[in-house]
Order: structure tokens, then sequence, then C-alpha cells
């Protein structure tokens, strides 16, 4: 009731400063994401499962000047099977202000806004679906190809029952005309509650992959032909136990795209992350689990159904290889998005 009322009294505020004499324009969107994930694991990590859904968003936009925006939309999300219509709501609202090679963005948006590529090692596929937007601030220098950005998403607020958590992160890359370098990667705080039980811990997590590559995208028969590799390191703390664990591994990332089809490979050697275990899953830890391995290897293979300015559907099948077991997805993916904004925040593509 409460965030209904605040959001009225967003939207009455908004509205009435639109009146007045400013030249303003109004801006208008519909986004839909709709996904069909099931999960087939023989993993002690991972638990087979299916998600099955879709998010409806429509929105609205006041474009206050060429530098300045609002934008406010109200959604939910219908999962497949489900006993009511919406089981999880999603509020948008957010200021941006623009300006050759600079963005600010603060409020409740996309986490497509991210310029990062932040993979399954950062997050997994669970977070993309049911955490679509990030609650916080966001800082972005640069371009597509050559950027750097800084985020801070406040993930729960804390009262008697919740904790305390945020994650703080960024990423950064830098292009010459082949060879790329550059790095990612967040630090999360999951905090306590208030006055907290006297076994209850506060809990640090870290995650960073510095990395350098090679792109011949465009450059040969191919749409895309990439490569990238670099150390991916964890630094995570129980503060009562009080020490550091540091697990450090090698991330290899390869991407073929043509056409209509795309291949990707991610190859993981090293330490073993998440050293807490199930302790942290679906708490501080937000990346995928196989990870706790010590060699892993994923395998993604998508087709392009659709692929248009109003609509992207594709189909594919991800292959996890862990500890001589093979578990693999199966995906369907929709991304619709109408709008009739000046500039585009659209959906990362699938692929």
């Amino acid at each position: 009731m409460k965030r209904k009322l605040i959001l009225g009294v967003l939207i009455a505020l908004i509205c009435g400063f639109s009146q007045r004499a400013y030249p303003q324009k109004t801006e208008w969107g519909f986004t839909s994401y709709g996904f069909f994930d099931n999960q087939e694991y023989d993993s002690p990590n991972r638990i087979s499962q299916t998600m099955a859904g879709m998010w409806i968003q429509p929105h609205l936009g006041w474009q206050l000047n060429k530098k300045q925006s609002l934008r406010v939309g109200v959604g939910g999300l219908v999962e497949w099977g489900a006993p009511s219509l919406f089981q999880k709501g999603l509020v948008t609202a957010y200021y941006q202000y623009t300006v050759p090679s600079f963005s600010f963005s603060l409020g409740s948006f996309s986490r497509d806004h991210l310029r990062g590529e932040y993979s399954n090692a950062f997050f997994s596929d669970s977070i993309r679906y049911y955490r679509p937007n990030m609650q916080g601030v966001a800082f972005q220098w640069g371009n597509p190809h050559d950027y750097f950005e800084l985020f801070l998403d406040w993930t729960s607020r804390q009262t008697f029952t919740q904790r305390e958590q945020f994650m703080l992160g960024g990423a950064a890359r830098y292009t010459t005309k082949l060879l790329f370098g550059g790095m990612r990667g967040y630090y999360y705080h999951y905090a306590k509650t208030k006055n907290p039980p006297s076994n209850m811990s506060i809990q640090d997590y870290g995650v960073s992959n510095l990395f350098v590559g090679l792109d011949l995208s465009g450059k040969s028969a191919f749409d895309s032909l990439l490569f990238q590799v670099g150390p991916l390191a964890g630094l995570e703390r129980n503060r009562l136990i009080g020490d550091w664990k540091l697990p450090i591994g090698l991330l290899a990332e390869f991407r073929l795209g043509w056409k209509k089809m795309l291949f990707e490979e991610t190859l993981y050697f090293g330490d073993s992350q998440q050293q807490f275990g199930d302790l942290g899953a679906g708490a501080f830890y937000w990346n995928d689990a196989f990870y706790r391995s010590k060699a892993y290897s994923r395998t993604d293979i998508y087709y392009k159904l659709i692929h248009n300015r109003f609509a992207r559907c594709s189909i594919g099948a991800t292959f996890h290889y862990q500890g001589g077991t093979v578990s693999w997805q199966q995906k369907l993916v929709l991304q619709v998005q109408l709008d009739n904004y000046k500039t585009q925040n659209k959906r990362k593509n699938t692929f």
C-alpha cells in the first residue's frame, strides 16, 4: 500500500511538473521479456528446475530537455502455471542525465543499462530472469566500445527481519583495432538486521576479472569472432571467523556468430569459487554455483528465430561440463520493446 501511495505521489508530481512552460517531450514505451529455461542438472551445486514467465511493463517518460529525462513504469511477472496472474511486481522510476560521453542514472532502472558484459561468473541466469531491475545509481563514461562505469545496487533495506544488503561494482574496457582489455567486478555487502542475534555475522563477498582479448568481429567471414582471457578472483570473509579467502582461477571466453547462429564457450580452471558454499546461495552469491568447481566448461548454442527492430527471439541450449558430469538447459527467450524514445535504452541482445 505504501509503495502504491509513493508511486502515485511521484507520478502526480511529474505530471504537474510537465505542465510548466518548458519545451518537454512526452515519451511512452512498452517492454516485454519472456523466458523459458528448462534446467536438467547432474551437479551437486545446482537443482534441476524449470523457470518460465513473461515480464510485462508499460512506461511513460518526460524528456525535460536534451540532457535530462524522467521515466516511470509499473509492471509484473506472469509465471507459467502460477495460481495468480502476477507473481512479482516491478516498478521502474528513474532520472537520467545524458551528455556526449557521460551518463548518470538514479532510481529503479533496468540492469541492461549497464555497459559491462557481466557473464554468469557474476550474475546467474535466475538473476537475469527474476531481478531485471537494479535500485541505485550508475555513472558511465565513454561509448559502448570504450567505457568506464560504476554502479551501486541497493538490494535490501535493513529491518528487524531483513538484512541490509548492497552491491558496488563497475567495469572498464579499452579497445584498439583488434585488441582490447579491461576489467569487471563487484563487491557485495551482506550485513545484519536491526537488533541482530549474537551469532549473526556480516559477510563480505567480491568477484573480479581482468581480461585481454582479440576481436575480429566484422573483420572476417563471421559476424562475430571474439576471444578473451584473464584471471577470475574471489574475495570473501565471514566476519565472525575473520580470515579472508582469495580463490583465483583463469577464465577464458570465446564467441563465434554467423548469420542466425551463435556459439559461445566459457572455460574456468583454478580454485573453487564461493568458498562458503550453500550458506551464500541465494544470499550474497549472485553468480553461478558451477564456479565452485576447479574445472568447468560451459557451451552455449543459439539460433535466432526473430530479429527486428521490435522483437528478438532466440532458441538455444547450454551444456555444463563439471567433475565428469554433463548438465544442460533448453532455452527460449523473447524480447519486445515499443517506444518513441529519441535515445533508446533497450535490453541487451539475447546474443
